[in-house]
């Protein structure tokens, strides 16, 4: 199972939850009808195909309980290695919630204050075996409540971070990013029968480098500039190991923390005038 199919589809649990409910209703002993009304809507869309093999299948809001069902085609993704990957996926959504801010973390409070659990079915089309992720309202609200200073929150988001960008690009791979000390780095392995290393280095942007590592995920500029943190992006040659870095040093990351801030605030009264 591609791992980066196992985080899109766990991710639908947050995202939806998102899109459906609002926080309108104050009384935590009734049910969130914005997240009721926004399933019924979504229901119309089903089923939903969310990459080759696996489809979102089914939507619901019961007993406490959000529930997404996926529906595998086991003839691409074999089962047996599902479960320790779902398993890991349910640790790294713990870690975006100790980390979640702003929007994101009100978001996650609101499965806290109506006690919803988060639930996600994989069934397989030529089978009967199922495996599923549970996350409990009491687990949220922890982990909403964990206390962890800047750099600890740093580790904790490249742990539970990958690339999510909407383009593959042929004869590059897609970054690995780690934490070694105070810097983070994004590192990346090219083709050399299409690309030559010393030129590439050469026509690389450094304002693409972050454009790339901002679409990845735009809070690892905010936590890199809070833990004072440099940035190194690593380019490795497939055959020669030759490689070159295009650094940055902590002020140029709490710069570009600044810009980042300054484009939500922007984008938001953008959106309020419209309303």
């Amino acid at each position: 199972m591609n791992c980066n199919l196992i985080i899109k589809i766990t991710f639908f649990l947050t995202i939806a939850f998102m899109l459906s409910c609002g926080n309108k209703n104050s009384n935590p002993n009734t049910k969130c009808q914005e997240l009721v009304d926004g399933i019924e809507r979504q229901k119309n869309k089903l089923p939903c195909k969310i990459d080759e093999g696996i489809s979102l299948t089914r939507l619901e809001y019961e007993d406490s309980t959000y529930s997404v069902w996926v529906e595998v085609d086991d003839k691409y993704y074999p089962f047996n290695s599902m479960d320790s990957l779902l398993q890991k996926r349910r640790k790294e959504i713990l870690y975006d919630i100790t980390v979640s801010e702003g929007q994101d973390r009100r978001n996650y409070e609101l499965y806290v204050k109506y006690k919803i659990r988060m639930r996600l079915i994989f069934s397989g089309k030529n089978n009967q075996k199922q495996i599923e992720i549970i996350i409990t309202p009491s687990e949220i609200n922890e982990h909403l409540h964990s206390k962890a200073d800047a750099y600890t929150k740093l580790k904790m988001l490249i742990n539970c971070t990958r690339r999510k960008a909407s383009e593959e690009v042929e004869g590059i791979s897609e970054p690995v990013i780690t934490l070694k000390d105070t810097t983070v780095y994004m590192t990346t392995t090219i083709d050399e029968n299409i690309y030559d290393v010393t030129l590439l280095k050469e026509n690389i942007v450094p304002s693409e480098i972050i454009a790339e590592l901002r679409n990845i995920n735009p809070k690892i500029i905010k936590f890199m500039a809070d833990a004072n943190c440099g940035f190194c992006y690593r380019v490795i040659g497939s055959c020669s190991k030759k490689s070159f870095d295009i650094n940055f040093f902590s002020h140029e990351i709490m710069l570009n923390k600044i810009i980042l801030e300054t484009d939500a605030k922007t984008q938001l009264e953008i959106v309020e005038s419209d309303e």
